[in-house]
């Protein structure tokens, strides 16, 4: 036979172990049927690892493995900027890849349009005080309108709400306004130095929160069409510790790759312990339910 196995002839005297003739079957040499002329015994069964199943229809599901990259959450990224043209006083935050917390400190800016126009401010206030006892109702209306058009401008110049308070408690305008962290994350940016000349085009800081990350997986285009929305991956370091991460897909690409021949599947995955450093290569595995049909046994 093809698989080079040498035959041996069916034994005669144990009729046990010779399967029945088929039906409709005839005789040939040494009694057996033509539907048993082939014999192997249950030693060489044991041995070739011969096995029987039942062939069914059920779903199954197949593996799919894929590379992925971690990228940055373009969802929990921020730039901080300033509205008005300034100079940098002093600077918190001085490298590149420190951690920061919201609502830490970054820098302090020395602006002179701010500074007048909180002058503006408090000279508002003090005429609404002046005119307080005034019996013309018009003059008053018209400072409480200038009041309200000053702060309105400092709350532009983005003043939170205590810093005004402060100006108006005080009756002073502070001179270094401090910039503050709007997320917490990592800086992967820095254009902040001491006694630097900033306008509102300039990019202070580019903050990124790496607690949830981003993991490009390239499927193969014959399996890309069992992957769906909302299914979950297990996500695998190769040369870590081997445990692995749960992330689900939420968005596939709607073009193939035309060099690689692979469809770039996005993943989106918490990131406990910084695990997942963007740019590091990962290995993704997927569970793809296959329609129902007849299978058997491995």
């Amino acid at each position: 036979p093809v698989c080079g196995m040498k035959l041996v002839p069916m034994p005669e005297t144990d009729p046990g172990s010779a399967p029945a003739p088929a039906e409709g079957g005839h005789e040939g040499h040494g009694g057996a049927s033509e539907a048993a002329s082939l014999f192997i015994s249950p030693e060489k069964q044991q041995l070739v690892g011969v096995r029987y199943g039942e062939a069914r229809e059920e779903r199954a599901e197949k593996t799919i493995r894929a590379t992925g990259r971690v990228a940055f959450d373009e969802t929990k990224i921020a730039k901080v900027q300033t509205r008005i043209d300034g100079w940098i006083e002093q600077v918190f935050i001085d490298f590149t890849g420190k951690e920061v917390k919201k609502g830490q400190p970054l820098l302090t800016l020395y602006s002179p349009e701010l500074l007048a126009s909180q002058q503006e401010y408090l000279l508002a206030l003090e005429s609404r005080n002046v005119l307080r006892e005034s019996p013309l109702a018009s003059a008053r209306r018209s400072t409480e309108s200038l009041i309200e058009a000053a702060r309105r401008r400092l709350e532009l110049w983005e003043l939170s709400d205590a810093q005004i308070a402060q100006v108006e408690s005080t009756g002073k305008p502070i001179r270094n306004i401090t910039l503050y962290a709007p997320i917490g994350g990592y800086v992967t940016e820095r254009n902040a130095f001491p006694k630097q000349r900033v306008t509102p085009d300039t990019e202070l800081y580019t903050l990124v929160d790496l607690s949830r990350v981003w993991i490009l997986a390239s499927v193969f285009e014959s399996e890309a069409g069992l992957i769906r929305m909302g299914m979950a991956g297990r996500v695998t370091i190769p040369y870590s510790d081997q445990r692995t991460l749960t992330a689900r897909v939420e968005y596939i690409q709607p073009q193939i790759d035309p060099a690689t021949r692979t469809l770039t599947v996005r993943l989106a995955a918490d990131n406990p312990g910084l695990r997942l450093k963007p740019d590091m290569y990962v290995d993704v595995e997927f569970r793809a339910s296959i329609p129902a049909r007849i299978v058997v046994p491995r």
